[in-house]
């Protein structure tokens, strides 16, 4: 028997009037698509009868374990890869025409290979089913072009399900097909109804399964009507008379418009605040992707007191997960002994590793950890050794000097030592090597157990949850089949895992049925609410209808009816639409940006109030910020400011900070506030300048006293100068992106004792790198300044002052436009006091006149310098 519901009427209703007709409630057998369902079932037979034996109630998965009795293993996706790999490689890769492949290279198709494998068995294809695509399949396969060479794919699909027989094993595939042969159940006589409700679409295996059942008495599917019903519906023998209402009839909608899901969720927490005082247990959110999760969770749902999570979040979205990857990204960068820096920080900077007690405290570790920064990121190179980072004096003596201010005592020096070694020892060594799968896995627990007893990771919220499902499946790794089995490299480990990982989610239970929900999309089958808060509701998200990550082209599937993005694109409408029209209220949030535009579904629903003359509501969720800001008072320029400014010494850089704003030039070098200092994964120009700088000043110190000639044997000289400046300041020369740059920078010394050999010859150097310093006379008294001019040499009578820039261009004063009495617009003209700095200073020094000395700029980035 088949019935389907209108929209507003409830399922669970239905069925608990079913269950309590019955002469004995515990002889009834009700099975929906997923678990939750059955919660709120409980809860309405709860409310009628209270205390009652239970029906049995069971999602569909477990109905056909119940079905199938005899206790089959199912093997994990991991056990079925090592069967390909293991007992079938070589006729496997015959079949696809590829050579010998090792594991990390065989494991990423083979698990889409199984996936397709799979999905064809629950769709009860048989060898000679696939046999009619064996001569296409090669231009239809996707993936690696060798796979394209792919011979005779159904005689793997027949020997691959026969290896599984032989082990005396049963995929959930196997399971489904099985029982699909099957015409009487004996399990379920002891039955007076059996009801399958909330169900859509079905699977081939399962359409037959169902066909089998529905001629047991008491049998029942009910569903609720809801577009493309009927067409799934009529593999059974039943005329079907389903409605066709019009979407989002008699519910009250209303749609909201963000830029981002901040928005979205700021919007709900202030719909929400305003209806505290109403029972929210007839209320849900629905989140299609868990990414909303914690935004909804630390924001909308802050001043809630009842609300219930059920939902599965991935574990490869959670922070134990970032942990991994961080650990991953560290070793992937490593070169011979040592370690990238901006790496090797991101990664002791993770809450769960600078947490790490210390003397029992947190704190500790964290001091020496943000020592540690200041000093790497300010020494020369990117790359240092474990041991250099644990025997480093700098980061000692100021993690000392630092306890010593913080609170009068700390560790000494050897403890600091032994805290970084401990964490190396712990958290990073023993990946150094990596002997098999199962030793990589016995390391990642070992290492999660470490950081769990030895900080303040277990006081983190989830951390028992998040860490638990992982380990858990590292645990499965640890004891897979290929366990035995090892990589060619390292960061072959991690991607293992990653694979592993994809599919695995922290399951949030969601038991307690009081309070605001809060469910996954497909946790909504089957279920009605008063309100729904439909969040997301964006075209990537809803319909999720990405293209199929499998081998097999879009052609094959649909040909051999298995799921494409077409079937998934009708379920989803199914459930969206079956979920607003049994509302009375729908708020229905999305972004819209660039990048961003709402569901079809969505249109389809602004179009049917269009169509009934009704005028959809729709709001733009705006941040209400201010980023105006109040000018800054002027510090008092007291005796005591006075003091202080006379007391210094300043740079070039600090006259321009002054003049380009006095606030800047107040905080930097008066209050001695400024940027903390952090170290790029790439590359800067400062790390280039300075280089350039040491290797010109070693060059040309060599040239001081004497006129100015280029040799050939000085463009082998200045060569060797870069190996050994190089050699200092960036270890990891000759390779990778260092060593691209390296090369740039020898040619372009090239192309600049080109210029000197065509431009300057006969110049005479007289100094390189000299310190400059000179007073100047204020109203306030003499300022003390100082500076490093890179070279002065001689050219006839004229002394000149060289700067160089390693850029392109850089800001000189205008001296046509500049006016000493306009002092406001000095930044426009004057630009930079650098040059006149360095020829005022120059010129003290030597007592030479104004018309004798000049100063310039030599552009090393520009093509005529």
């Amino acid at each position: 028997m088949i019935e389907l519901i209108k929209s507003k009427e409830s399922l669970i209703d239905k069925i608990a009037e079913k269950l309590l007709s019955s002469s004995n409630i515990s002889r009834n057998l009700v099975v929906f698509p997923g678990k939750r369902p059955a919660h709120f079932l409980r809860k309405a037979l709860a409310g009628r009868l209270g205390a009652h034996p239970s029906p049995g109630i069971m999602p569909m998965d477990a109905f056909v374990d119940f079905l199938a009795g005899e206790e089959k293993p199912e093997p994990s996706e991991l056990d079925l890869a090592a069967v390909l790999y293991e007992e079938m490689k070589k006729e496997t890769l015959a079949i696809f025409g590829l050579g010998d492949l090792e594991l990390d290279s065989f494991l990423p198709w083979a698990f889409k290979l199984i996936s397709d494998l799979e999905e064809i068995k629950i769709e009860l294809k048989t060898e000679k089913d696939l046999s009619a695509f064996d001569e296409i399949l090669p231009g239809e396969m996707r993936g690696p072009a060798s796979v394209k060479k792919i011979k005779k794919f159904s005689a793997l699909y027949s020997a691959f399900y026969k290896k599984i027989v032989e082990k005396g094993q049963a995929t959930r595939s196997m399971k489904y097909a099985a029982l699909a042969e099957k015409s009487d159940f004996p399990s379920l006589s002891k039955f007076e109804n059996i009801i399958l409700a909330g169900f859509f679409a079905f699977t081939a295996a399962e359409r037959k399964m169902i066909k089998a059942l529905s001629k047991i008495p008491g049998f029942l599917l009910i569903s609720r009507e809801g577009p493309g019903i009927k067409e799934q519906f009529s593999f059974l023998d039943s005329a079907l008379k389903a409605g066709g209402e019009s979407a989002g009839k008699g519910v009250k909608l209303k749609f909201y418009k963000s830029s981002d899901i901040h928005g979205e969720v700021m919007k709900l927490r202030e719909i929400l605040s305003k209806e505290k005082a109403q029972d929210l247990s007839q209320s849900v959110a629905v989140l299609p992707s868990a990414d909303s999760l914690f935004p909804l969770l630390h924001n909308s749902l802050a001043d809630i007191s009842g609300y219930n999570i059920s939902m599965g979040y991935p574990a490869k979205a959670t922070p134990v997960y970032t942990l991994i990857n961080s650990l991953a990204e560290l070793l992937d960068r490593k070169s011979g002994d040592k370690y990238f820096i901006p790496v090797y920080l991101r990664f002791v900077f993770h809450p769960y590793v600078k947490n790490i007690y210390m003397l029992k405290s947190a704190e500790t570790s964290r001091i020496i950890f943000q020592t540690a920064e200041e000093v790497l990121s300010k020494q020369p190179g990117k790359y240092r050794a474990l041991e250099e980072i644990e025997n480093d004096r700098e980061i000692v003596a100021r993690s000392l000097e630092k306890f010593a201010a913080y609170s009068g005592a700390g560790p000494g020096a050897e403890k600091i030592k032994e805290h970084l070694k401990l964490v190396h020892d712990k958290l990073v060594r023993p990946f150094e090597r990596i002997a098999d799968i199962g030793d990589f896995a016995e390391k990642l627990l070992e290492a999660l157990s470490f950081i769990s007893e030895n900080g303040t990771a277990h006081l983190h919220p989830y951390w028992s949850a998040f860490a638990g499902i992982i380990m858990e499946n590292i645990q499965e790794i640890k004891n897979c089949i290929l366990s035995s089995r090892g990589f060619s490299n390292i960061s072959s480990y991690f991607k293992f895992l990653a694979n592993a990982l994809n599919s695995v989610s922290y399951p949030f239970p969601g038991t307690p049925l009081k309070g605001f929900q809060v469910l996954g999309f497909l946790e909504t089958r089957g279920l009605k609410f008063k309100k729904v808060y439909f969040l997301d509701a964006n075209a990537d998200m809803l319909p999720a209808a990405r293209k199929e990550d499998t081998l097999l082209s879009h052609f094959i599937r649909e040909n051999l009816g298995l799921s494409t993005y077409k079937k998934r694109e009708k379920i989803s409408a199914y459930y969206f639409f079956t979920l607003i029209n049994s509302a009375e209220e729908a708020h229905i949030f999305y972004k819209d940006n660039e990048e961003k535009e709402r569901s079809p579904f969505v249109e389809k629903l602004v179009w049917e109030l269009l169509k009934r003359k009704e005028k959809p509501k729709e709001e733009d969720i705006y941040f209400n910020i201010k980023f105006s800001r109040r000018e800054p008072k002027a510090s008092a320029k007291n005796e005591e400011m006075i003091n202080r400014l006379l007391k210094r010494e300043y740079s070039p850089s600090a006259l321009d900070a002054y003049l380009s704003c006095g606030l800047r030039f107040y905080n930097k070098y008066l209050l001695n506030l400024s940027e903390k200092d952090e170290i790029s994964p790439e590359i800067e120009q400062k790390d280039i300048g300075s280089i350039v700088h040491d290797i010109l000043e070693k060059f040309f110190k060599k040239k001081i006293g004497r006129p100015l000639k280029i040799h050939k044997e000085d463009y082998k000289l200045i060569k060797k100068i870069s190996e050994e400046v190089f050699a200092v300041k960036m270890p990891e020369h000759n390779r990778g992106y260092e060593y691209v740059v390296k090369r740039q920078v020898e040619r372009r010394l090239e192309d600049l004792l080109e210029y000197h050999e065509e431009k300057l010859s006969g110049i005479k150097i007289l100094d390189c790198e000299r310190d400059l310093e000179t007073e100047i006379e204020t109203r306030f008294g003499k300022i003390k300044l100082k500076g490093r001019v890179d070279r002065v040499q001689q050219r006839g009578a004229l002394t000149e002052i060289v700067d160089y820039k390693t850029g392109a261009r850089a800001e000189v004063p205008n001296w046509k436009e500049f006016d000493l009495n306009d002092r406001a617009n000095w930044i426009k003209t004057l630009k930079s006091v650098q040059l006149p700095f360095y020829a005022l200073a120059y010129k003290n020094v030597k007592g030479l006149s104004v018309e004798n000395i000049d100063a310039y700029l030599m552009l090393l980035g520009s093509e005529d310098m």
